[in-house]
């Protein structure tokens, strides 16, 4: 069985690590990948770390919104995004046309758009895979309109419930849960700390992991950094992540007078070693599929503080795990890492639990079977009608 993976990937998150770690298990279950990624080059470098010898690059594929825009430029940039989709969509199908794949496996929105007339033109399925829920409340007008265009996904994998209920209503096809993996070798808490420059020595860290965007409650975390370090006064805040929104927020750190509580790292390479380097490891994100960054804290066992929002409940139990909070309730999540920051048991044992939980229910072998097995089932019958037409 031979697949092309679609996984736009403009910086590297989430959603692109468990991309390569599909891409890079798969053909341990007997599937040929073509990785088809693009427009930024992290994810290349993340692909040949983890052995992926070949890939197709396509620098044009369509990137997300980077900065607040006028109307007008939100006008033009979703003339510049519909045309990059064509283009994208146009040299997809001649990629698929020279491997002759039995499936296009299609990551993000991006990748949906680009797969679905590609492999309606060439008369190929393809498979929908979704992280987060939808974006925005116009979104699912989108999904119902590229499936009136085009062939509908032939099945729809999401990364846990909360995931599937958000989108499954809107999609004409089967819908499947492959949990989200991860590396629990790469993760291990024997990992040596790695603490982001600037940091003074012997302060309690809260660290995390996220693109600086919107969704992941950036503006409300202010008011959450400013309330915790007027308690714990060592209390230092690092956030790791790339993105163009990243000025926005940093002017806005400025503004309240936080710049030196709260610091900006950028991409950061050795991800286990900033997690190693970190107290506790907070999210307070509005809006969540299953986070890696979360999966990855827990299998450095390090304890978490997060907003109970999509599916981080079904990930973390609080009270087990970490502690969950309502979304954007600044005193709670305040109250919250006040709690771990001065208790030291607490912390340990939290991040104990943690560390099993990653390890029972998010090992690699166990959930790219559970992938290799959805697209089997999905391809099969279409290769046998494929042959005989």
């Amino acid at each position: 069985m031979k697949i092309l993976y679609v996984q736009p990937a403009e910086a590297f998150g989430g959603a692109e690590r468990q991309g390569v770690l599909h891409i890079r298990h798969l053909p341990d279950h007997g599937i040929d990948v073509v990785p088809v990624v693009g427009p930024g080059r992290a994810i290349v470098a993340a692909l040949a770390e983890a052995g992926v010898a070949h890939h197709v690059f396509f620098p044009d594929l369509p990137s997300a919104t980077h900065k607040k825009m006028s109307i007008g430029g939100n006008l033009r940039y979703l003339g510049e995004w519909t045309r990059a989709v064509w283009r994208s969509a146009a040299a997809l199908a001649d990629v698929a046309a020279a491997h002759a794949p039995d499936l296009i496996v299609a990551s993000r929105t991006v990748g949906w758009a680009v797969a679905a007339p590609a492999a309606g033109r060439l008369g190929i399925p393809w498979v929908a895979r979704a992280g987060t829920p939808p974006a925005t409340r116009l979104a699912p007008l989108g999904f119902l309109g590229l499936q009136r265009a085009w062939p509908p996904p032939a099945a729809l994998i999401v990364n846990c419930e909360a995931v599937r209920r958000a989108h499954a209503p809107w999609f004409h096809c089967p819908t499947v849960i492959v949990r989200n993996a991860v590396d629990t070798r790469a993760f291990d808490p024997a990992t040596p700390a790695s603490p982001p420059a600037g940091v003074p020595a012997g302060a309690r860290v809260v660290g995390v992991a996220a693109r600086p965007a919107p969704e992941k409650g950036l503006d409300f975390f202010l008011d959450v950094v400013a309330r915790v370090v007027r308690r714990v006064p060592d209390a230092a805040f690092v956030w790791a992540g790339a993105f163009g929104w990243l000025p926005h927020f940093e002017a806005a750190a400025r503004r309240a007078g936080l710049a030196r509580a709260l610091r900006f790292v950028g991409h950061v390479e050795d991800v286990a070693g900033f997690y190693a380097a970190c107290d506790v490891v907070a999210l307070p994100s509005r809006r969540e599929g299953s986070p890696n960054a979360l999966l990855e804290a827990m299998a450095m066992a390090r304890p978490v503080v997060a907003t109970a929002v999509g599916g981080i409940p079904e990930i973390v139990r609080s009270g087990a795990e970490g502690l969950l909070v309502p979304p954007d309730d600044a005193g709670g999540f305040a109250d919250a890492l006040t709690t771990l920051l001065t208790q030291p048991v607490l912390r340990r044992r939290m991040g104990a639990a943690g560390r099993r939980r990653a390890v029972a229910d998010h090992s690699i072998p166990a959930v790219v079977a559970d992938l290799a097995g959805a697209l089997r089932s999905v391809a099969p019958a279409t290769a046998a009608a494929r042959g005989a037409a």
